[in-house]
């Protein structure tokens, strides 16, 4: 226990004078709860009745406070208020370390006694559960954790020490560490430290692209952005940054309109069509005036930059004996850039074309069929008309983003295959450009228009995508409208399809779930509006799933509207009692868990009664069941409360780990659980990799990646529970 910060922390309290009997066996309890175990602690300000302060002794205590305080308290206490270090001394002089200080600003319409009810309960969670730092014990993953969070609070002296103890750690390389470094670097500013660097011998090992970017980013800062046009060109030749080829080299360039100039400068000085057909495919996310700037950057070549094989050579057998090379060994990029060069020779360029149509390029395919007009009648007449169809389908295919997509399907020109282009496209669509409101508010009046227009139907039939989408963009705050929109669609299914009902659940979920970018109550209320229109469409025992995962998330995440809550679980629940033989007895243990949690006060079919011998869950007595999820709040709690209720004991080890980092702590955890659940619906990364390390896949329980709530983890701990007990 840190003895210096529980003085710190006495000493705060007896600062606050007299106290009510209910606010000092608050603190007391908080003493005897947080203080030894977590090392935080709540308390109100001397300063304003409205204000608390969350007291912790470094940054990741701070950060697990502020998770635990936003998930228990999210509708009581508002916004976060200042984030400071405190160095204070005792009353007896001593002189205490730097301490953490968040302020959380309670809202308005909300009592003391309210504030104190809300921890309390959160403290009775935390009694029963063990220390969140017996889970978290990979020191490097810690320290990098608490860099980046630095990093991000913009806390140059927590940043500087996490780095300085990077160092000592002695666990990462010389060159990780000349990368964090940047890092710190560009985030406070400092261009010049890492212009000055060695970065001959640095650009020329790979890089992660954010230090790519962070470099480039620094050059542009320090030397060009203040300069002119004219004087870009002529400094970029003198400047350093002109000899780092590796940097320019990057497969995709970054958003920053600063290293899109770089590029250009660079493609002035070093013509290549590769790079500068990269460089024209990240356009699209600037404005037409920046547009135009890069254009000048790179040049009159701009249009017409090729590589030096790229050529035109006079026409001989030759050129066919090299199309046939370049056949043979798929390089159909070339070949195609040696087809459009002889335009006339037909045999070449019905190659090119089959070439293309087996690659499922549409990008060249489209160069290909605007070049179809520039052949003479002789040859285009000889080229089958099949093959031309196939090809203009494969470029009419092409779509490189939603607002591509949303702008086509706006028009009065039927686009018969854009359901299906969007469903199989769209998880490679870079959505940055939405980072900008008013691509966003372009995207939605092209959605808005187009349920209106000719195609219509298509986009009804790309809902599934959509609601993917809206819930990607849900934690931009300008996506509110957008999100309406796609509430409105939804009221235009006449007979919803599963995989539009399912899509909606996931994009409810995510936009509740999230604690950290809550709903506003008006948004909360539609979403609610929207599952009860839908599940008076689709009511029937086939759909039960979908509607025990809804009243899971209006019970268990925090809800802006509380009568709106009320007033739809009171409206699901007697699908209980209508369609009561097709309810498995763990969604009915949960259904009476929410009536008496939500005091509905709803009369409900009885649990039944089940004997020991026959209960599969009384496995679980004396083990341990670890479960690895990024999920947050007291869904997890009520998990855990479930499991022991089913089984009828305490007596079952339930922990919990959300690391993003690997390690031997993770792998520990891992190992130490005789079941192990891995919720991978937020993706796979370093800390599933080091768990696959440690225990196989196969030997994992893998919930369904669909939804955010715990049903999932039941049902699929209750399918290896049946399969054992048999």
């Amino acid at each position: 226990m840190n003895a210096t910060f529980t003085d710190w922390v006495t000493e705060q309290i007896s600062q606050l004078g007299e106290l009510s009997t209910e606010m000092a066996e608050f603190l007391i309890r908080q003493q005897e709860v947080l203080v030894p175990n977590e090392h935080w602690i709540l308390i109100p300000s001397l300063s304003d009745d409205r204000q608390w302060n969350l007291l912790s002794p470094d940054a990741e205590m701070e950060r697990q406070a502020r998770d635990l305080v936003k998930a228990f308290l999210g509708p009581v206490l508002g916004d976060v208020g200042k984030n400071s270090e405190i160095i204070e001394r005792l009353g007896d002089g001593t002189s205490l370390k730097k301490m953490r200080n968040v302020t959380f600003i309670a809202s308005s319409d909300v009592s003391e006694a309210e504030i104190i009810r809300s921890v309390s309960d959160m403290l009775d969670v935390l009694e029963a559960k063990p220390p969140l730092k017996e889970i978290t014990t990979d020191p490097i993953a810690q320290l990098l954790r608490d860099f980046e969070f630095s990093l991000n609070n913009e806390d140059r002296g927590e940043a500087g020490n996490m780095l300085i103890k990077l160092r000592d750690n002695g666990t990462l390389g010389d060159i990780d560490l000349i990368h964090l470094r940047i890092a710190y670097d560009f985030t406070f500013g400092d261009y010049e430290k890492i212009v000055n660097q060695n970065l001959i011998h640095l650009c020329n090992l790979e890089m992660p692209r954010r230090i790519n970017e962070y470099i480039l980013n620094s050059f542009w800062k320090l030397e060009f952005s203040s300069l002119s046009e004219e004087q870009m060109i002529d400094h970029f030749g003198l400047s350093i940054v002109s000899s780092l080829t590796n940097l320019f080299n990057h497969p995709k360039p970054t958003n920053s309109l600063g290293v899109k100039c770089l590029v250009a400068l660079f493609l002035r000085k070093n013509p290549n069509s590769q790079t500068l057909e990269r460089l024209k495919r990240s356009l699209t996310n600037l404005s037409e005036q920046d547009v135009e700037l890069v254009k000048r950057l790179v040049g009159e070549d701009f249009e017409r930059i090729k590589n030096e094989d790229d050529q035109p050579v006079n026409v001989s057998s030759s050129i066919l004996h090299k199309a046939k090379l370049l056949r043979d060994g798929n390089n159909y990029h070339e070949l195609a850039s040696l087809a459009l060069q002889n335009i006339e020779e037909r045999e070449i360029f019905v190659m090119s074309m089959e070439a293309t149509i087996n690659n499922q390029d549409q990008e060249l395919a489209k160069e290909l069929v605007d070049s179809l007009n520039q052949l003479n009648e002789e040859t285009s007449k000889a080229i089958k008309p099949e093959l031309k169809q196939q090809l203009i389908e494969l470029a009419e295919s092409l779509c490189s983003g939603w607002l591509q997509w949303f702008s086509r399907i706006n028009s009065d020109t039927p686009w018969d295959n854009a359901a299906s282009i969007a469903k199989d496209e769209s998880v490679d669509w870079d959505l940055t450009a939405f980072d900008s409101p008013s691509e966003l508010g372009v995207m939605q009046n092209h959605f808005d228009s187009a349920l209106e227009g000719n195609n219509k139907e298509q986009v009804l039939a790309t809902l599934p995508a959509i609601c993917k989408l809206a819930g990607q963009l849900s934690r931009n705050q300008q996506s509110e409208n957008f999100i309406k929109s796609v509430l409105v669609a939804l009221l235009e299914v006449e007979s919803p399809s599963k995989s539009v009902v399912t899509s909606f659940l996931l994009l409810a979920e995510s936009l509740v779930s999230d604690l950290d970018h809550q709903l506003s109550e008006e948004m909360y209320v539609d979403v609610l509006e929207q599952i009860n229109h839908l599940w008076e469409k689709i009511q029937s025992p086939a759909y039960l799933d979908w509607a025990f995962s809804v009243i899971e998330m209006l019970a268990f995440f925090p809800a802006p509207s509380v009568p709106a809550r009320m007033n739809l679980l009171i409206a699901m629940f007697p699908l209980v009692t209508q369609y009561q033989g097709h309810v498995q007895i763990e969604d009915l243990t949960m259904v009476h868990r929410v009536n008496h949690e939500c005091e509905l006060n709803f009369q409900l079919p009885p649990m039944p009664k089940i004997e020991e011998e026959v209960n599969i869950w009384k496995q679980l007595e004396g083990k341990k069941v670890h479960v690895y999820t990024l999920l947050q709040g007291l869904v997890l709690n009520r998990f855990e409360q479930q499991l022991k209720e089913m089984a009828g004991t305490d007596q079952i080890d339930v922990m919990f780990n959300n690391s993003l980092h690997g390690g031997d702590g993770l792998k520990q955890f891992a190992q130490g659980a005789d079941y192990l659940i891995v919720d991978t619906w937020h993706s796979q990364h370093a800390a599933t990799g080091s768990i696959d390390q440690v225990v196989p896949p196969e030997e994992q329980i893998r919930p369904d990646t669909g939804g955010r709530g715990c049903r999932r983890y039941i049902t699929k701990l209750k399918q290896v529970l049946e399969r054992d007990n048999n």
